[in-house]
């Protein structure tokens, strides 16, 4: 089909279908090659300027040219060659769709109508090439944005829905907007006029009249305020084949999802105070972009409420839980009024005994994850929430205990006490002032049963402690509340290691959340915990490989953080040597030695660690205890049959030997700062220095050698970073010249 009998058929088709059919069997049919697609681009891109070029002031001239730029979107998205259009790109932006939004400003000279679908279809094609070459398209974004959000102040796009055009002008913005927060979000803070249209449209709209606009608006203004938070929401919803997923707001591309996986591990990975600090960072870093007020925030909630079946969406709790979350951290001290409306709406709900309350328990969690503490609002309404949360649950769990065969009842059981925990987890966090509600607590954490629970709740007795003078609390704690916690988790540890995978799994999270906040409290419990890790570990593969992080962490902080003794130190070495050196995990049929590198590479971050903190006299313990030399002797040796012997091939190999090479160099520091201030003769650690460059010369020849740039370049730059951190001369001096 040549060029103008394509432009002939363009014109004439009147259904979007039939036009998308058409493009796709031209692209199929006649695009045969790269060659011949990119000359069929080109020829049609200089038909569409022509066209602009002589346009008329008649109608039929704007609905050609409609049918053209929509053409030029469904091109760029199904062209089976990407460089084929990307050749163009340029060209297509700036001589026609930007040229489209400036052209046509005086709408007196044309019908309004036509104009705007005009302009709608611009934005769709924009769109279209936005999805295919996001990574081209920042430098046409702004220009586009500026060009759209004239004609906000034109009256061409109203913010009043009624019409069908107006219908499809919010949802092709929707998904315009949509699209640059997840490929352009700096663009879309800083452009907060295409927000306040569509903050606008929804406080105008008529929800019963266009729900589905409305749902529309409600992800999209929840996707926006998202980047304003720092611990994202997620969605209960679920099909009997999928996990717990994340928000619609929430980006859905692969490689997307492992940042999420990254962000959420970093997320339960930080203190109590390293999460608030996350906050104030948060409401520094976005201080100065413009964003919703506190009374836009106010309409929102608002609207959102205002209808009676609205509210009990996911959709909407959701957005009203995120709106509060981003008035706690942005408005701050004057977020009262906006947290006000979404708390007692949500009390409202357990007065209710609404069947959505396991939504909005969900939907706590993840407020209270991104509330500031200090906060005398947040004060208030934690007790309140407690004991409506505590109370649920106590009425699910009694109601199965009086339906013991009814097996929907026990699924419900599961459930709320997933989601319970969550929320309750994240209230303790919070609580300034938690001692006069521990006894009540204690009756209902044994009914709830959920170790990560107890490990906070004795985070909020300490951080009372903290600030209290009170020697009767400080009693309560030692001899009543801690050991109420550490007795059952160890003593179910210890029965269930083998059996319930699940159930370890959270004790030993537990323990090392305790051992993140409390390690000097609980120095009694240090014996009963290494001996029971080292059991756990040394049983099987079976138990080492789900429970090994977890206890490698624990035992790290105890020797770092927390003061313990000799004999201590040395079984903590002990195990740490028995993992390194295969001796826990032998080599057995259907392990996964990705993971047993991974557990190698964290016992080496935690030896470093130690090592450096001696170094830098941080660690609590170095003044009391210190690893035997023997064990020192089996490290380097370990070191030394590794670096530069065993060829680095795969990812998790590369790790593991980058922290190879970060331990050695840690302890060649200690041997020459610990060791030798002891004492112990000076040519021990020469010796040692000349084995290592050894080695190390041995491990650079590897690396010569090896077939993955990436992998090289990654080694390499950790030498180098290696050899400026080091503290001995003759060390850096061979390095050096080797580089």
């Amino acid at each position: 089909m040549n060029i103008n009998d394509f432009y002939n058929e363009i014109a004439r088709l009147n259904d979007p279908n039939s036009l998308k059919l058409l493009i796709q069997n031209v692209l199929k049919n006649y695009c045969i090659n790269q060659t011949i697609t990119t000359q069929y681009i080109k020829s049609f891109t200089d038909l569409v300027v022509e066209s602009i070029a002589n346009i008329s002031g008649n109608t039929n001239d704007i609905d050609i040219l409609r049918k053209l730029i929509t053409s030029i979107g469904l091109i760029a998205r199904y062209s089976p060659y990407i460089n084929s259009f990307k050749s163009y790109l340029d060209r297509v932006i700036n001589d026609i769709l930007l040229v489209t939004l400036r052209s046509f400003n005086n709408v007196t000279d044309y019908d309004s109508v036509e104009i705007r679908a005009l302009y709608v279809e611009t934005i769709r094609s924009y769109t279209l090439i936005l999805q295919a070459y996001n990574d081209q398209m920042d430098k046409y974004t702004k220009p586009v944005i500026e060009s759209l959000t004239k004609h906000f102040d034109s009256g061409l796009f109203p913010v009043i829905v009624q019409s069908e055009i107006e219908q499809y002008s919010i949802t092709s913005i929707l998904e315009l907007v949509a699209v640059l927060i997840q490929t352009s979000p700096t663009l879309i803070l800083d452009n907060f006029n295409l927000l306040q249209y569509i903050i606008n449209v929804f406080i105008n709209l008529d929800i019963e009249k266009f729900t589905p606009i409305f749902d529309e608006i409600v992800n999209v203004i929840g996707h926006y305020l998202q980047m304003f938070i720092y611990v994202p929401f997620e969605s209960l919803e679920q099909t009997p084949s999928t996990q717990k997923k994340k928000h619609p707001n929430a980006r859905d591309e692969e490689s997307d999802d492992d940042d999420d996986e990254d962000q959420d591990d970093e997320t339960q990975t930080l203190t109590a105070e390293q999460r608030q600090e996350q906050l104030k960072i948060k409401r520094s870093e976005l201080s100065n972009y413009k964003k919703p007020s506190i009374q836009q925030s106010i309409q929102l909630l608002q609207k959102v409420t205002s209808s009676p079946n609205h509210p009990k969406k996911e959709s909407c709790i959701i957005l009203m839980g995120i709106i509060s979350s981003y008035s706690l951290i942005h408005h701050y001290c004057e977020c009262q009024p906006v947290v006000e409306i979404v708390f007692n709406h949500f009390s409202d709900r357990f007065n209710e005994q609404d069947e959505h309350l396991k939504l909005v328990i969900n939907c706590l969690a993840y407020v209270f994850s991104n509330t500031p503490r200090e906060l005398e609002i947040v004060q208030q309404y934690l007790p309140v929430f407690f004991n409506k949360v505590t109370l649920y649950f106590t009425n699910i769990k009694n109601h199965s205990k009086e339906n013991p065969t009814n097996k929907s009842l026990r699924t419900a059981l599961a459930a709320s006490r997933e989601i319970v925990s969550h929320a309750i987890s994240k209230m303790l966090l919070l609580f300034d002032c938690f001692f006069e509600y521990a006894d009540e607590f204690i009756s209902f954490a044994y009914v709830l049963a959920e170790p990560m629970v107890l490990s906070n709740f004795l985070y909020a007795l300490l951080f009372q402690l903290e600030s209290s003078t009170s020697n009767e609390q400080r009693q309560q704690f030692d001899q009543v509340y801690l050991p109420k916690v550490m007795k059952p988790l160890l003593s179910q540890l210890s029965s269930k290691y083998q059996s319930s995978t699940k159930l370890s799994s959270s004790i030993l999270k537990s323990l090392n959340n305790i051992s993140t906040f409390g390690e000097m409290y609980i120095k009694d419990y240090y014996n009963d915990i290494i001996d029971l890790v080292e059991t756990v570990l040394k049983c099987s593969w079976q138990t080492f490989i789900p429970y090994s992080i977890d206890s490698i962490s624990i035992l790290s902080k105890i020797t770092i953080k927390g003061e313990c003794s000799q004999v201590q130190l040395e079984k903590i070495w002990r195990i740490f040597g028995l993992i390194l050196t295969d001796r826990i995990v032998s080599n057995e049929d259907g392990i996964d030695f990705d993971l047993v590198n991974r557990s190698k590479f964290i016992v080496l971050e935690e030896i470093s660690s130690y090592l450096e903190s001696v170094v830098n006299g941080t660690c609590a313990s170095s003044k009391t205890c210190a690893p035997k030399p023997e064990q020192l002797a089996t490290l380097y040796r370990y070191l030394l049959a590794n670096i530069g012997c065993v060829e680095v091939t795969f990812d998790s190999d590369l790790y593991l030997r980058m922290s190879q090479l970060t331990v050695l160099n840690s302890l060649l520091k200690y041997s020459e700062k610990v060791v030798v201030a002891a004492a112990v003769q000076s040519n021990d650690v020469s010796k040692d220095i000349d084995s290592s460059i050894h080695s190390v010369v041995a491990e650079l020849i590897l690396l010569s050698n090896m077939d993955d740039e990436e992998q090289q370049d990654t080694l390499m730059d950790h030498f180098i970073d290696i050899v400026n951190s080091s503290n001995f001369t003759s060390y850096k001096v061979i390095l050096e010249r080797l580089f």
